[in-house]
C-alpha cells in the first residue's frame, strides 16, 4: 500500500476514495466523486448484460450502414455533400433519445425498489444519482 492511500490522500482500493478522505457532501468535489462512483456502477451494470451492449454500440453502427447502402447515393447526389455529415448527427441524437429513455426507466425501477431510498440516506452528494447517469 502506498504511503498517500494509507495516509488518505489518495484513492483506496478499486478507485474507491479513502475512507478517512472526508469532503462536505455538498461540495462540487463530493458532487463529481460520487457521481464519478454512480456512474461506475451503472457503467458495470450495463457491462454484464449483453443486450445493452449490442443495443448501445452494434445497432449505431448497424444504423450507419443501412443509412449509407439506402440512401448515401441519393442525398449526396441531392446536396452535393456525402450523407455521412448528415446521418452521424441523427444516430447521435437517437442515441442521446435512447440513452435518456434508458435512465428514466432506470431510476424509476431503482425507486420501486427501494434503492434510491437507501441513497437518500448515505452521506452522499443529492444530485450525484442523476448526474452519475
Amino acid at each position: 500500500m502506498s504511503q498517500d492511500t494509507a495516509m488518505g490522500t489518495g484513492t483506496g482500493s478499486f478507485g474507491y476514495p479513502a475512507p478517512n478522505a472526508v469532503v462536505d457532501e455538498g461540495s462540487f468535489a463530493a458532487l463529481w466523486e460520487h457521481s464519478r462512483l454512480q456512474c461506475g456502477r451503472l457503467l458495470l451494470r450495463w457491462a454484464r448484460d449483453p443486450a445493452t451492449m449490442i443495443q448501445a454500440l452494434i445497432y449505431p453502427a448497424l444504423t450507419l450502414v443501412m443509412f449509407r447502402i439506402v440512401l448515401g447515393d441519393s442525398i449526396t447526389a441531392a446536396t452535393g455533400q456525402p450523407s455521412i455529415f448528415g446521418t452521424v448527427p441523427m444516430i447521435v441524437l437517437v442515441g442521446a433519445m435512447f440513452g435518456s429513455v434508458v435512465s428514466a426507466v432506470g431510476l424509476r425501477a431503482e425507486r420501486e425498489s427501494g434503492l434510491l431510498s437507501r441513497f437518500y440516506t448515505l452521506p452522499i452528494h443529492r444530485s450525484a444519482g442523476l448526474v452519475g447517469r
